[in-house]
């Protein structure tokens, strides 16, 4: 599913004519949530066709934040092909030299994809199950997310 907002009908019509293009569809009717802004939902079966995926135009921010009551360890393995799977609309700041463990190069501050083990000031990406299958990215605690 999606949510494509827009500040007018006529900007509405324009964004769902492109997503429609994709493969999406309009779930139910469009919500005026303020004067100045209408949402509509939209889903698709399957993959979608992606013409000219750009950066989106904002981010929201979620901060996790708190004391150790807010902090846990997952000891479960890590299922990053199924439950623990990557979502692309979700990222993270980065706080390691590389966005998983030997893989593509980061800097610190950089915004990266989210997965199972996020980054944080406490590397947990070294941390593995005894049954974890690192060559399926099965790497790390399930971590603060």
């Amino acid at each position: 599913y999606d949510v494509v907002r827009a500040a007018s009908p006529s900007d509405l019509a324009e964004k769902l004519t492109h997503k429609l293009k994709e493969g999406w569809q309009p779930f139910g009717s469009p919500v005026a949530i303020t004067p100045y802004t209408l949402m509509q939902v939209i889903t698709a079966e399957g993959d979608v066709v992606v013409s000219g995926a750009t950066e989106p135009d904002w981010y929201y921010v979620i901060v996790l934040a708190g004391q150790s009551n807010a902090m846990a360890y997952g000891e479960g393995l890590p299922l990053p092909d199924s439950y623990d799977a990557p979502d692309p609309r979700i990222k993270q700041l980065a706080r390691r030299s590389t966005v998983t463990p030997g893989g593509a190069a980061c800097r610190y501050n950089d915004i990266i994809p989210a997965d199972h083990c996020l980054h944080d000031v406490q590397d947990m990406s070294t941390l593995n199950h005894p049954k974890a299958d690192l060559s399926k990215g099965q790497y790390g605690c399930v971590g603060q997310g």
